[in-house]
C-alpha cells in the first residue's frame, strides 16, 4: 500500500449531474457503506489487523452478504443467498463484462473464476482498504477523545473509493462501473479539469497510473473527486 507521505491528491469536481445518475449513486454510496460497515465488524469480531489477512479469510462471508445487500435494494422481497448471485450477474451485460475483463493483467485475469469473478473481487479489496484505513483513523482519534473508545467505527453515507478497472479516468470524467451493471459517465467541472489538464492527458494516455479515486457526494447533485496519484520513488 502506498504511504501517506508519498502519496498525491488531485482535487477535482464535477458537473452537476441529472436525477437519473444522482438516483444511482445514491445507490452505489449506500451499497458501499453498508458493505465498509460490514468488513469492519467482522475485522474487530476477529480480530484481523491487516488488510492482507482480510483478504484471505473475509472473501466468502463477504460475498454472500455483498450480493443478497446489492439485489435486495431493489427488491420489494428479501432475496435469498441462493438467488442472489445469479440475480447480480444477470445486470452485467457480456459485451460489458468482456471488455472490462480485457482491462486487467495475464496474471490478475489468471487469478478469477467466473465471469463477474474479478469485479466482486476488486470491490473486496477497495472495501477491505477502506475499513482498515477507517479502523486506524478511528483508533488514533480514540487516544484523544474518550468517547470513541467503546465505540464502533462507522463509514458514513456519502462516499465511495474505487480503483481501476471499476472506475477508469478520461481527460474530461471518470466511468464508473456500477453494482447495477451500467457504466456511468461523471464529467469533471470545466474549471478544475482545465486547471488539470496535462495531467489528466497523461492518467488517460497511460503514462501516469492512479491508485484510487475518491466520490463524494454532495446534495446539490454534484460530486468531489479526488484522484489519488502512484508516485515513484523519484517524485
Amino acid at each position: 500500500m502506498m504511504s501517506e507521505q508519498k502519496a498525491r491528491i488531485v482535487n477535482l469536481l464535477s458537473v452537476p449531474l441529472t436525477k437519473a445518475k444522482q438516483s444511482i449513486l445514491q445507490s452505489e454510496c449506500q451499497v458501499y457503506a453498508s458493505a465498509t460497515n460490514y468488513v469492519m465488524k467482522l475485522m474487530i469480531q476477529k480480530q484481523i489487523n491487516s488488510s492482507s489477512k482480510a483478504l484471505q479469510t473475509l472473501r466468502d462471508m463477504f460475498q454472500k452478504k455483498f450480493f443478497s445487500l446489492v439485489t435486495s435494494l431493489d427488491r420489494s422481497e428479501t432475496v435469498s443467498p441462493e438467488n442472489a448471485q445469479s440475480l447480480f450477474e444477470s445486470r452485467f451485460n457480456s459485451d460489458t463484462t468482456k471488455r472490462y475483463r480485457e482491462a486487467l493483467t495475464p496474471k490478475q485475469d489468471a487469478q478469477n473464476v467466473g465471469p463477474l469473478d474479478w469485479y466482486v473481487s476488486q470491490y473486496f479489496k477497495d472495501v477491505v482498504r477502506t475499513a482498515s484505513a477507517e479502523i486506524a483513523r478511528h483508533r488514533r482519534l480514540a487516544t484523544r477523545v474518550r468517547s470513541l473508545r467503546d465505540k464502533t467505527p462507522y463509514f458514513k453515507f456519502g462516499r465511495i473509493i474505487l480503483s481501476g478497472p471499476i472506475v477508469s479516468v478520461t481527460e474530461t470524467g471518470c466511468t464508473i462501473l456500477v453494482t447495477k451493471g451500467d457504466e456511468v459517465p461523471v464529467p469533471f467541472d470545466k474549471r478544475s479539469r482545465s486547471r488539470e489538464a496535462v495531467l489528466l492527458h497523461s492518467i488517460a494516455a497511460g503514462p501516469r497510473r492512479f491508485d484510487r479515486i475518491s466520490f463524494n457526494w454532495h446534495k446539490e447533485g454534484y460530486l468531489d473527486i479526488d484522484i489519488r496519484l502512484e508516485v515513484s520513488a523519484t517524485e
